[in-house]
């Protein structure tokens, strides 16, 4: 027996055993007064398997009926009975399985998470594809440079010049003064150190050996990605979500000669010679400290930095300065290339050019350190 209900012209349902049916008439509007979601679930019985949608006597509807039939889509699946659609109307039933494809995603979207060995494991499986991918890139680049060393790279002057440009000039500012406060600060803990003991002349070789072989570098290192690994993400990302990336494989130009190589030749050339401004001054900066607050004079901090003064220490530094180059201009361009194409991927891509450049410029001192204290270097 049908349930009676005051919507009885626009809604009835009908059931057999398990079995029902829900029929659907009327004219369907927002302006007249239709059942709610909640009326049409109660009207069904507490124990089916199977429910059947009709709509022979339907006029005329509009979202107030897709809102209705989704609710009991979802009814149908938490308890798991099947849902019949069939007898819908073509119109009516295209809307509503564009609606259920949604629904679907976003049922998938509030899954649960499984226990921590499931997110380790995920997040293993998902840094070694990342890693891949990182790899894979490095190939193309190193392809690319083959290229260029057989003649056959073409990419324009103009762009190499501006990117040394970016490489050199731009965060020149920032370095002169991040380089002389850490000298400063190096000097600081030296005079702190060592004028118990009488022996601040050590304050110059504390300060010229760190900044040669670690800090120098470390310092163009993260401003570096900071500053042009982010612009090079930003820009290439804007390049990809414009699609003028596809546009230069359309007309057979290979995004890696024409817009990574370049990039990265600028910045491997420029971070050696910013390493070397950078020693320059702290040991300038060091030596300021160490002459205000200690007993040095100029001569005696110059006489100790030239006798200090070790080859390799500033070999190590150069060294150091192409390698980071080198991952901040890979990671900032593969970032960039790798961008999505909506509204938040290039910021986010120029986020994790900065996070990831970071990283592995600290694994890199890291291994770096090791190598040399076992070599003897």
């Amino acid at each position: 027996m049908p349930k009676p209900h005051p919507h009885n012209e626009m809604i009835e349902v009908r059931h057999t055993g398990n079995e029902a049916e829900v029929c659907l008439g009327g004219a369907w509007a927002v302006d007249n007064t239709n059942p709610r979601s909640r009326d049409v679930l109660a009207m069904l019985p507490p124990k089916i398997t199977s429910i059947r949608i009709t709509t022979a006597t339907l006029t005329s509807w509009d979202s107030t009926l897709v809102i209705v039939l989704y609710s009991l889509i979802d009814h149908a699946e938490a308890i798991g009975a099947s849902l019949d659609l069939s007898a819908l109307g073509e119109g009516l039933a295209k809307l509503l399985r564009m609606a259920t494809q949604g629904h679907d995603g976003d049922k998938r979207d509030r899954t649960p998470r499984g226990g921590f060995a499931t997110r380790l494991g995920d997040g293993t499986l998902t840094l070694l594809n990342r890693s891949g991918d990182v790899l894979e890139f490095f190939g193309e680049l190193t392809l690319s440079f083959g290229r260029l060393v057989r003649g056959k790279v073409n990419f324009r002057g103009s762009d190499f010049l501006e990117f040394l440009q970016g490489c050199s000039i731009s965060p020149i500012g920032i370095i002169t003064l991040l380089s002389l406060l850490l000298g400063m600060i190096l000097a600081y803990i030296g005079v702190s150190l060592f004028s118990a003991y009488g022996t601040e002349i050590l304050i110059a070789d504390v300060v010229a050996i760190t900044m040669m072989r670690e800090m120098g570098a470390i310092l163009v290192g993260v401003v570096m990605a900071g500053h042009t690994g982010a612009a090079y993400a930003a820009q290439l990302g804007t390049m990809e979500v414009n699609e003028e990336i596809d546009a230069l494989r359309t007309f057979g130009i290979s995004p890696m000669d024409f817009l990574v190589l370049p990039r990265v030749l600028a910045t491997v050339i420029m971070m050696p010679l910013l390493v070397v401004f950078a020693d320059l001054l702290g040991i300038l900066g060091g030596g300021l400290i160490a002459m205000a607050i200690s007993d040095l004079t100029l001569t005696q901090y110059v006489e100790e930095t030239r006798a200090i003064f070790i080859l390799n220490n500033f070999y190590l530094g150069i060294a150091k300065g192409a390698l980071f180059g080198l991952i901040v201009a890979l990671t900032g361009c593969h970032a960039g290339m790798r961008c999505k194409r909506n509204a938040s991927a290039v910021g986010h891509a120029a986020t994790s050019a900065v996070i990831t450049a970071i990283i592995w410029i600290i694994i890199a001192d890291a291994v770096s350190a090791v190598l040399c204290n076992h070599l003897g270097i």
